[in-house]
């Protein structure tokens, strides 16, 4: 499940429309909500903050929601390679 399905997932779970997420988030149209749901836009670190404690998210579902786990093993794969090249 990609991350847009994850976040989509938890805001219907919890009886959300679009509409809603834009006024948590002080956003002024769906569409702003809609480009960082879809994954065409991303998510500010108030925005996550302010998702999360709405949702009452622990940290593995914030990593879930909005984190890929591909980019954090690419990146300690980079400092790895990065400590062999010293």
């Amino acid at each position: 499940m990609g991350v847009n399905l994850k976040l989509k997932a938890a805001r219907v779970g919890r009886g959300m429309k679009q509409k809603d997420m834009c006024k948590l988030l002080g956003l002024k149209g769906e569409s702003s909500y809609s480009l960082r749901e879809n994954g065409k836009r991303a998510f500010s670190q108030i925005e996550i903050e302010m998702i999360a404690t709405s949702f009452n998210l622990t940290g593995d579902q914030i990593k879930d929601i909005f984190f890929s786990p591909q980019l954090t093993i690419n990146s300690n794969l980079n400092i790895l390679q990065e400590e062999a090249a010293i």
